[in-house]
């Protein structure tokens, strides 16, 4: 037979989870939003005018995303020292960093309004580990 507490526990736990899971479904999008704010900013700060000129995109649109093949194939032009190799392999930086900031600011929020988060599970279950 369960014990009272066992009884009051799991629906307490039950909820706990569900407001993580919540939580957690709205702090990666916003995490994502973030991370392309930063990196499109970035982008058309350092890459787009000094690199190479789009000249068949609008602005802020003409981002990392798209590959360099795209941009060459549209007779876009290069700046002195760069070459479309080089721009692609600074595509794809970019796009790493993307995905970092995405995972690291979904950490962060998760650690700052979800103290302890561990994951999900039991209270007993969470003794154990």
């Amino acid at each position: 037979m369960k014990s009272q507490s066992n009884l009051i526990e799991r629906p307490t736990q039950i909820t706990n989870n569900i407001t993580k899971v919540a939580l957690f479904a709205g702090f990666a999008p916003g995490g994502a939003v973030l991370a392309t704010v930063v990196t499109i900013a970035a982008w058309n700060a350092l890459i787009e005018p000094r690199a190479f000129q789009c000249i068949d995109t609008l602005w802020p649109f003409n981002d990392y995303w798209v590959s360099m093949n795209t941009h060459a194939l549209s007779n876009d032009t290069l700046s002195p020292g760069w070459t479309w190799e080089k721009l692609e392999f600074v595509r794809i930086l970019f796009i790493a960093v993307f995905f970092l900031l995405w995972i690291a600011s979904t950490i962060v929020l998760i650690k700052k309004f979800l103290p302890g988060f561990r994951g999900l599970g039991t209270a007993s279950e969470k003794r154990m580990r």
